[in-house]
């Protein structure tokens, strides 16, 4: 490992030359473009754009969040449509596996442009026993796409925005009172990790990687707003740690467009810290309307892209395992500082109370 000055904290940072190259694409999306089909075909072929500046020795690539327009169609195993029902179970399990092929090709030729791994944020529509599952909303989700194996994981995002993803009076009177859900929620059963080998050169000539599978690191990853939520960022840290032997980092895929006129990307931007500290892991954000940030376990910027510029950011993070206090202790030290707090409240309320009893 090696030290560095960069970013803007001033001292020295930590970055591991042997760790896997991993590519942060951030957007460029203006106020005034920030939603509609119009801002999403731009952000998408702004993205694609940027894949092609990236190196082929890269690990991962990452897109933001919402810049897709591609969704995927997944076919689950106990699905069989009405007009192909009586044919022979084999043939039933090919045509299917075609339109399953079929569905992935658009995805899966994104990656093979890029000649890298990518990870993508899309809409994914589930057909599964019965044909009327396919009126459900769809997820937003993260998929792991290879440019030889096709889609390779996938995760749904479990805690929608409320008002944006979904309508949290939704049912009430019986009548959708703010708008109808557009996505549905993800199964907590959901693994939200893959493991990513530590990837060295590419052959020239074969085309194909060395890969070392000594060093697997877990990359943990949440959609948007999910990482402000503690507990289920940790729960999810401590499944990897009983899963993978080896080290972990987070990923966090955004868009931040709905918080573009307030303060809401700066108040997004900051739980990544927070996350990175409690948890004794290295957090690489892709956004597409804020910055993208590198930032070390000890919760130090190690790298910040320029907001409102599309830029490429390639981290090298250090992924090791540290022991991280706060994750035993939980909330225990906020409760006991907003227990004493109250008390203290109360105690200066009773002082005043009897203040004016003594008068």
């Amino acid at each position: 490992m090696k030290s560095r000055m960069h970013g803007v904290t001033d001292r020295p940072i930590e970055t591991d030359p042997d760790a896997p190259a991993i590519a942060l694409l951030q957007g460029s999306t203006r106020l005034e473009a920030v939603s509609g089909p119009p801002a999403i075909n731009a952000s998408f072929a702004e993205c694609r754009t940027l894949v092609h500046k990236v190196s082929p020795d890269v690990c991962l690539i990452v897109w933001p969040e919402g810049t897709c327009p591609i969704g995927w169609t997944q076919i689950h195993d106990r699905f069989v449509v009405d007009e192909i029902r009586n044919l022979p179970s084999e043939r039933i399990r090919s045509i299917l596996q075609k339109a399953e092929a079929a569905f992935a090709e658009p995805l899966v030729s994104l990656a093979q442009e890029a000649r890298n791994p990518m990870l993508i944020s899309t809409f994914v529509r589930d057909l599964k026993e019965d044909s009327g599952s396919t009126e459900l909303p769809p997820t937003n989700s993260a998929l792991l796409i290879d440019p030889n194996e096709g889609i390779q994981w996938r995760r749904d995002k479990s805690i929608l925005a409320p008002f944006v993803e979904s309508d949290p009076c939704r049912g009430l009177f019986g009548m959708d009172l703010f708008m109808q859900s557009e996505f549905r929620a993800g199964s907590t059963s959901d693994r939200s990790f893959f493991e990513i080998p530590v990837c060295g050169q590419r052959n020239p000539n074969s085309g194909e990687r060395t890969v070392s599978q000594s060093r697997e690191i877990a990359a943990v990853v949440t959609i948007c707003f999910e990482n402000m939520f503690s507990e289920f960022v940790r729960s999810q840290v401590e499944a990897v740690e009983k899963q993978v032997a080896g080290g972990r980092l987070l990923l966090n895929m955004s868009n931040n467009a709905d918080s573009m006129r307030s303060q809401g990307i700066d108040m997004h931007s900051a739980t990544h810290f927070f996350r990175a500290v409690e948890n004794r892991v290295p957090v690489l954000a892709s956004s597409n309307c804020g910055s993208s940030l590198w930032i070390g376990s000890s919760g130090r910027v190690v790298e910040r892209g320029r907001a409102g510029t599309g830029m490429v950011l390639i981290a090298m993070p250090v992924v090791e395992k540290r022991f991280a206090p706060f994750r035993f202790v939980g909330n225990l030290w906020p409760l006991s500082c907003a227990i004493v707090v109250l008390a203290w409240g109360l105690g200066s309320v009773g002082n005043v109370l009897r203040h004016f009893r003594i008068q």
